[in-house]
């Protein structure tokens, strides 16, 4: 699926939903500036966001193809997981929270549950295939998931009986 002139509407009417509750929950501004690619910011074409300060600039990036396939729960989830980012950069600014926190700590999950989200784990668990360039793959036996990049789905091409998941047994390509 396609990342639509609507949805980058929605999530942009989102980030600035979320910008004004900072405001009123912490007397912050967070103004980032939105990408709608996180290759865009050097990182892996896997990780769902990314948001950074620089300089007192602030951007937030978004992982198009998740956003894209997961929409409801990217606006939910991931993009207040990153604006909470943003908003604990600004709070370091002022002072309120140390700048040693560890960043998916106790701060980090209390400001994400005021600003609505009950979900506030670090990791992301979005079907990885929908980017371009993985596969996924699963354990015969016990039957655990995993994605990997073309090249390394080359290489298991190469040499299926070397593909071994954590429980020894063989990983085949999931459908």
């Amino acid at each position: 699926m396609e990342l639509t002139d609507d949805i980058k509407k929605i999530t942009i009417k989102k980030v600035r939903k979320l910008s004004k509750l900072a405001e009123s929950l912490y007397d912050v501004r967070v103004r980032p500036k939105i990408h709608f690619s996180v290759e865009s910011a050097g990182v892996k074409p896997s990780v769902a966001g990314l948001a950074r300060q620089i300089n007192n600039v602030q951007e937030v990036f978004f992982n198009k193809y998740y956003l894209a396939n997961f929409t409801e729960r990217f606006l939910y989830r991931t993009v207040t997981h990153e604006m909470t980012h943003l908003i604990i950069y600004r709070l370091q600014d002022k002072g309120i929270i140390s700048d040693n926190i560890d960043p998916h700590g106790d701060d980090f999950r209390r400001i994400m549950e005021s600003l609505g989200s009950t979900d506030t784990s670090a990791k992301n668990n979005y079907d990885i295939t929908v980017v371009p360039g993985y596969r996924r793959y699963i354990c015969t036996h016990c039957k655990k998931m995993y994605s990997v990049r073309d090249h390394q789905h080359r290489k298991f091409l190469a040499n299926p009986f070397w593909v071994k998941c954590e429980c020894n047994s063989q990983l085949i390509e999931a459908e």
